[in-house]
């Protein structure tokens, strides 16, 4: 783990002991935002709300979906509680506006991507090489609609992607090689669980009608996607492909404002969740200081903007593992430049 170990060892040794032991008293989070969405959604159904102030009541409730994403990502790492049921329950409630389960979060995240991040081909949530650009047509269509095409349809993408890219994994996983951690999961019971969740919502808004749609269903689906995708495209994306659990290579963290990181539970410390995944989010700012610290000229946090910004402005194809490159103009770019800038 590119001489993270020692590192690893004395972090271990001199952080607190409960960092290491889950953390009921989190759970506690998804109280207030259930609440702000009944609170929302009872306020679309039975007031006259102006749509400024219903597209305002939709951002808050967005918000409050994202909270209870980030909190059931923790959850079923372990870091929460230790009944898998109560685990479930807060997967559940945390994946349900985006229509997958629980069940399939854990084969996708905890053991494909994180047993092979950024590994060339083999982690779902990178969109590979062009090797396999040219076995796979499907892939074609996913960079042109992907962060960093060029196109139009890329100004959409945050608010989407990972309700859409939850389904390609659950329908199109079975299809690819090396993804040998999908093969114990049930895949008719993930697919029958995206089924009923997609259901729910569509009758929910088929049942309450277009204006409650819109305001209590698809704009806050938007915005619970755009928060979610703000962080998770700039953890691996910008990052080069990694042949072993490199985690300063094909990681890294993004810098935001303090209410923001206690917003979202931390999020943003993402380098400091692959070194210790079942950490809760409390004590990840204590990591960041030990590797800002001790090997600051290899952990990579740059501001969130400018992270974003430069998502826009590379390609998401590896041509190898230190060059993006554009398979529809030839264009590459070297990871290193781009390092170099998010570090200026």
């Amino acid at each position: 783990m590119e001489n993270l170990q020692p590192l690893i060892s004395k972090m271990k040794a001199e952080l607190p002991p409960e960092a290491f032991q889950p953390q009921p008293m989190s759970a506690l989070i998804d109280i207030p935002c259930l609440t702000i969405i009944i609170a929302g959604m009872w306020s679309l159904i039975h007031l006259s709300l102006p749509w400024y102030t219903a597209l305002t009541v939709a951002f808050l409730m967005g918000n409050a979906y994202a909270m209870m994403s980030f909190l059931a990502h923790e959850a079923l790492h372990g870091s929460v509680v230790r009944s898998r049921k109560l685990q479930d329950l807060l997967g559940y409630l945390g994946f349900a506006m985006f229509c997958f389960s629980p069940h399939f979060w854990k084969f996708w995240h905890n053991q494909v991507h994180h047993g092979h991040t950024n590994r060339p081909d083999l982690d779902p949530d990178s969109y590979g090489t062009l090797e396999r650009l040219k076995r796979y047509s499907l892939i074609k269509f996913q960079l042109k609609i992907a962060i960093g095409s060029g196109l139009w349809s890329s100004l959409f993408f945050l608010f989407y992607q990972f309700t859409y890219h939850a389904q390609v994994v659950i329908w199109s996983s079975w299809k690819f090689p090396g993804f040998e951690g999908f093969k114990r999961m049930n895949r008719r019971r993930v697919i029958t669980e995206s089924a009923l969740l997609a259901l729910f919502w569509i009758a929910l808004g088929a049942w309450l009608g277009l204006r409650f749609s819109v305001y209590g269903i698809l704009v806050p689906m938007m915005v619970a996607n755009f928060i979610m995708m703000s962080y998770i495209a700039t953890n691996h994306f910008l990052r080069p492909l990694s042949q072993t659990d490199e985690i300063l290579v094909h990681s890294m963290s993004v810098r935001t404002w303090k209410w923001v990181d206690f917003l979202h539970l931390n999020f943003s410390h993402h380098v400091e969740h692959h070194i210790f995944p079942r950490m809760n989010h409390r004590f990840t700012p204590l990591v960041r200081e030990y590797l800002v610290k001790y090997v600051p000229d290899r952990y990579l946090a740059p501001p969130h903007w400018k992270a974003l910004l430069w998502l826009y402005k590379t390609p998401r194809l590896y041509l190898d593992d230190y060059t993006f490159i554009d398979p529809f103009t030839g264009r590459t770019i070297d990871i290193n430049e781009v390092e170099a800038e998010l570090r200026s």
